[in-house]
């Protein structure tokens, strides 16, 4: 079987495999299968991937108290209503 040329998704590094179905770093995505030349450019996607749903549940949450700000409620108030600390409020706060 001829080897076949992939190219990393995070560094761009150039690689042949002998056998793409046994390749061990990949990861199945909507848009197709994405193909890593180690485990640590597999685990930087992955890392990568975690940060970008972290940064929606922050938006979402951000929104959330900006709209709670806007109605007149004091940081111990929004805090009671999410259920996080003041101090995640007073620094999510100033974010906006």
């Amino acid at each position: 079987m001829r080897p076949v040329c992939k190219r990393c998704t995070v560094c761009g590094k150039k690689y042949f495999v002998e056998i793409l179905e046994l390749w061990a770093y990949k990861r199945s995505t909507a848009a197709g299968t994405k193909y890593f030349c180690s485990w640590r450019c597999l685990r930087e996607y992955d890392r990568n991937q975690a940060n970008i749903e972290a940064r929606k549940v922050l938006t979402g949450r951000a929104a959330q108290i900006k709209a709670l700000v806007n109605q007149g409620l004091t940081d111990a108030e929004i805090s009671e209503q999410i259920g996080v600390k003041e101090s995640t409020v007073y620094r999510w706060r100033y974010k906006i």
